[in-house]
């Protein structure tokens, strides 16, 4: 399907309609400025159910980001015209706030932690809050390692230990391994990789149509850089279940 534009700031008529149909099955219709795009429900999503017991505006359940203003009037609900000369009085809920929200990219928190979650022997572990960085922005290129002995691709690696993911969203990929301190947050004008230059790790990471998996990665001085989506990858789940995890090279 091709997709349509049309111009911000005008007014536009729609439509949304919902109809059971045969024995366990519904269609969606939605009709914007006189197109109409329809839908109908998976085998098993409706005997799966839903209580509907609202109509409004609700906001999408991921990772903030820079906000939208739509504009609704003379709204038709099953029958019933609201117009909106006056307040209706409609059930409000965290819809109006003054806050500053740190949880919005580039603004890192991750490093030491004085918490237990990952499932070590005694308190105190490292990770937090991570975003995918822009190799363009030396402002969205961020780190915390410890300083080893150097090391090549010619030097056996080998790690292990504990983890546990709290929370997974996209543009929230995650690795952890060997890196160099100043090659793998070089600032550079090309985004053809998307992998730090001289790093050999592993990544928490997934399509969004799967899920997060934790799979091996690499990226030389250069452009040589590879990742392994295997088949029998292992998911990682947000569930703040602590696993073990080992790596070599």
């Amino acid at each position: 399907m091709t997709p349509l534009e049309y111009a911000s700031n005008a007014a536009y008529p729609w439509i949304l309609t919902y109809t059971p149909i045969g024995g366990d099955s519904g269609q969606v219709d939605v009709t914007f400025n006189g197109f109409t795009a329809s839908m109908t429900l998976d085998t098993g999503h409706r005997g799966d159910g839903a209580e509907l017991n609202r109509f409004g505006l609700l906001n999408v359940v991921k990772h903030p980001d820079t906000a939208g203003t739509p504009w609704i009037d003379d709204v038709v609900i099953n029958g019933d015209a609201e117009d909106f000369n006056t307040d209706p009085g409609w059930e409000e809920f965290q819809n109006h706030a003054s806050y500053l929200s740190e949880d919005t990219r580039p603004r890192f928190a991750f490093g030491y932690s004085a918490t237990q979650n990952s499932g070590g022997l005694v308190p105190g572990e490292i990770g937090g809050r991570l975003f995918r960085g822009d190799c363009r922005f030396a402002g969205t290129l961020a780190y915390y390692g410890d300083v080893v002995a150097d090391m090549s691709l010619e030097t056996p690696l080998e790690a292990s230990g504990k983890v546990s993911l709290h929370r997974a969203v996209s543009d929230s990929t995650t690795l952890f391994g060997f890196f160099n301190s100043e090659a793998s947050v070089f600032v550079n004008p090309s985004q053809s990789n998307g992998l730090p230059k001289e790093f050999m790790g592993w990544a928490i990471e997934g399509p969004s149509a799967e899920g997060f998996y934790m799979y091996p990665c690499y990226r030389t001085q250069v452009d040589g850089a590879d990742r392994n989506y295997a088949s029998n990858l292992q998911y990682i789940y947000p569930d703040s279940q602590a696993k073990d995890w080992s790596f070599d090279y």
